[in-house]
């Protein structure tokens, strides 16, 4: 049986319904909004999960905030106590200069006054010592005669050298002395040098050296040397900064901070140049033949070019002690041929520019190198010459050579020869040129196409029997 809803239906049934009714309806829509709280719960959680997360970044930013704010009140102060400690130490850097020039003016008057006693004292005892039948001998033409027979020219020295007396050769004509200086010996020379400048200072002679290099006819793919360069002249720095390869050499100035300027024979020696230049260096050789023949041996190949300016080509500047020859007359003629050279170009500017250059030419039609060769896996040296027994090898000699065309020649005796040649640069790295030799007289001509470094010359015996290399020179 069924009931209908109405107003007749009684109260009690009626009232059931309505129950029943709204009990089936709050079901109903629970179970249609449970997915919807469901979802709503979720996101109520995620959102309370980030909103923790956001709460603790917060925290975290102002505590690095905090930390930041210390940090740069901690960094502030610093520089502050920096700033100080700068000013403190400029202060002393101040005062530590004023020392230093201090001291150093005390080293120079010190020095100046040691140079005054020293040669006060070598002057008296000069004048007990010499005699007028005492024998000189010139230095560059070797002609000797008594003292007495000698025109003499007397000077007093600007350094605190004392008296100055020269003598002037009646052959040759150069101006030689002061026989005191000479008598120091080459170590108490270095030593009068370095004392000398302590106490006083050279002049820039930068614009004639510049000036004598250009008297080579130089070329930037070539090497050259400032024989005595001395640490005040510029001309090193400034010739490489127009792209030239130009080294120094100076054993005497202290204190040179240059890479390119060497001190000392011994660390020249082995080195070779297309040409070598000076200024107001002859003038101060105490063996100025010697010293010439020294340099010949660092030029790298026949006729290469030494362009030396000195005002002392005259007799002039004769104040200095340090001044030992003055090549006037025909010695400067004698003293390049004694010294294997030509004169073949003389600037005379003594009166306008304080400058005389003379260019020397080398006489030599060979540059030997085989003694800067080494014999290596078995070779050995015999005398002058290189035994190479079967795969021995000799190598060298090391050279830097400018772009530029070159004959190398080699003599190799033997019943029968078998030798490999080879040309490399650096050290063997690079490959110029290679070549079978035969025996006897081998004559090779390569090109450079630029600078190329530690040139390295090796010569390997591939046959069997035992070789002798006699001669590897530049011709």
């Amino acid at each position: 049986m069924s009931y209908i809803y109405d107003s007749e239906m009684p109260f009690e049934e009626n009232n059931r319904l309505k129950k029943f009714i709204k009990k089936s309806i709050r079901k109903n829509v629970s179970f249609l909004l449970k997915p919807y709280i469901e979802f709503q719960n979720q996101v109520n959680q995620e959102n309370e999960k980030k909103y923790v997360i956001v709460q603790k970044t917060i925290e975290d930013l102002m505590k690095d905030q905090e930390r930041m704010t210390k940090h740069q009140e901690e960094m502030t102060k610093l520089q502050e106590e920096m700033t100080k400690h700068i000013e403190m130490l400029e202060k002393k850097n101040e005062r530590y200069e004023r020392h230093l020039d201090k001291m150093q003016g005390d080293i120079g008057a010190v020095s100046r006054q040691l140079m005054w006693v020293k040669w006060k004292e070598l002057d008296r005892q000069r004048k007990l010592q010499e005699k007028e039948d005492d024998v000189l001998t010139c230095d560059i033409c070797g002609h000797s005669d008594i003292r007495a027979h000698y025109d003499v020219k007397v000077a007093e020295c600007i350094f605190n050298g004392g008296q100055l007396v020269r003598y002037v050769c009646p052959q040759c004509g150069v101006i030689f002395g002061p026989s005191k200086f000479k008598a120091l010996g080459q170590d108490g020379i270095n030593e009068d040098y370095w004392v000398h400048y302590l106490g006083f200072k050279e002049g820039d002679s930068t614009e004639k050296e510049i000036r004598a290099f250009k008297m080579l006819n130089p070329s930037k793919e070539k090497v050259y040397l400032n024989y005595g360069c001395g640490s005040w002249s510029k001309s090193v720095e400034l010739l490489r900064e127009e792209g030239y390869q130009v080294y120094g050499f100076e054993p005497y100035a202290a204190d040179i901070d240059n890479p390119y300027i060497i001190g000392g024979k011994e660390n020249i020696k082995d080195m070779r140049f297309d040409g070598i230049f000076s200024n107001d260096l002859l003038e101060h050789l105490i063996n100025p033949i010697e010293d010439l023949q020294f340099m010949k041996t660092l030029l790298l190949k026949p006729g290469a070019l030494m362009a030396h300016s000195t005002g002392c080509f005259e007799y002039v500047h004769e104040i200095t002690r340090f001044h030992t020859h003055f090549f006037t007359g025909e010695s400067a003629n004698i003293l390049a041929d004694k010294a294997g050279f030509e004169i073949v170009e003389k600037c005379d500017d003594l009166k306008e520019n304080d400058f005389i250059c003379c260019v020397f030419k080398m006489k030599d039609e060979k540059v030997e190198y085989l003694s800067n060769m080494f014999a290596i896996e078995g070779g050995e040296k015999e005398g002058t010459k290189l035994i190479l027994p079967s795969n021995a090898m000799c190598i060298g000699p090391y050279i830097d050579l400018g772009a530029d065309k070159y004959c190398l020649r080699i003599v190799i005796e033997g019943d029968e020869v078998e030798c490999l040649f080879k040309c490399t640069s650096n050290m063997g790295e690079s490959v110029l040129y290679e070549k079978e030799l035969r025996q006897n007289h081998n004559e090779i001509q390569f090109r450079v196409e630029h600078l190329c470094e530690k040139i390295e010359f090796t010569l390997k015996n591939t046959g069997k029997e035992k070789v002798k290399v006699v001669e590897i020179s530049l011709i």
